[in-house]
Parts: structure tokens; sequence; C-alpha cells
């Protein structure tokens, strides 16, 4: 076993954090090391803000006004909240499911059979709403919105208004 301030640097070794989270100094790192450490850490994988801008290039996206519209008009539509239950049950929009998004891909075929009907999802602010969206899409559902700004931009539209009213989702 080498010692901490002697162990190989190559990315095939793949269990070493040189962060700073196992000890490791990095002024002990010779040039090609330090060079495999950053070839390391530019291949770590997509982040969340990376994973989020990519599902928002592939869904639909709508906003507060417009499904308040919708509600308005009476159009048919499916509000899932995707938020974390405790969330959910401090409020929610007037009509809305409670699908944690953790959840949502065993629970929706029986929620939303239809997969043609009209799904708009939300979460707090519109990021874990449009990673919802993309999966319902890849499970077939054909009209799905992501909502932007999720539960603060509908609240914030109008802040008159708590848990909204009007007709919302009929299952």
């Amino acid at each position: 076993m080498y010692p901490l301030e002697k162990m190989p640097c190559s990315d095939e070794w793949g269990i070493f954090n040189f962060e700073g989270t196992l000890g490791y100094n990095q002024s002990l790192l010779n040039e090609d090391e330090k060079r495999a450490v950053r070839m390391t850490q530019a291949r770590r994988g997509k982040t969340f803000r990376d994973l989020v801008n990519e599902a928002k290039a592939r869904v639909q996206e709508t906003n507060p006004d417009e499904v308040r519209q919708w509600m308005k008009e009476n159009r048919p539509m499916i509000l899932v909240d995707v938020r974390e239950s405790s969330d959910y049950a401090k409020a929610h929009i007037e009509g809305a499911v409670s699908v944690p998004r953790g959840i949502l891909e065993l629970e929706i075929d029986e929620l939303v059979p239809d997969q043609d009907a009209v799904v708009v999802a939300y979460c707090g602010g519109g990021s874990r709403s449009a990673l919802a969206a993309e999966t319902l899409q890849e499970m077939g559902y054909e009209n799905v919105f992501s909502m932007a700004g999720g539960w603060r931009g509908w609240s914030q539209s109008q802040p008159d208004a708590e848990a909204t009213s009007g007709s919302a989702c009929s299952l």
C-alpha cells in the first residue's frame, strides 16, 4: 500500500478525490499527475444544472399565467406537483395531484393512464418539473409541459392567491 502522499495519480486508479477530501496534498503532484487530475475532473459527468438545461431544451414550457388562463377556459389538464409530499401538504395549486419526482415513474401510469392527456408538471422553481416532463415524454406522454417558475412563480405572480381556485385536473 502506498502512503497517501505517494499514491499514483493516474485516472485508471479512479478512487481518489484530489480536492482534499482524502487529505491529498496537490503540491506533491508533478505536472503529469496534475494533468491527470484535471482530465479526471473534466470527465466527472454532468451537473444538476447541465441535466436541467438539456431537459428544458427538449420539453415544452408554460408559465403560471398561461396555466391560469387554461384553468379559466376549463381546458382539460392534469397538474402534477413533483415536489416532496411535505411541500405539497403546505401549499399547492388547487386540483394538483402530488407525485414526488422520486416516485414519478412508479405512480404516473395509474394516476394518468391516458398518455394523450395534457399534463403540466410543476415543482418549486421549474427545474425538477423540466426533468419530470422529460421523463414523462420518454414514457410516451405526448402533451407534457413544465411550468417555468414552479410554485414560487405561481405564488409570486398572484400574491393574493394561495392554493388557487378554479377547475384544475380531473383524473
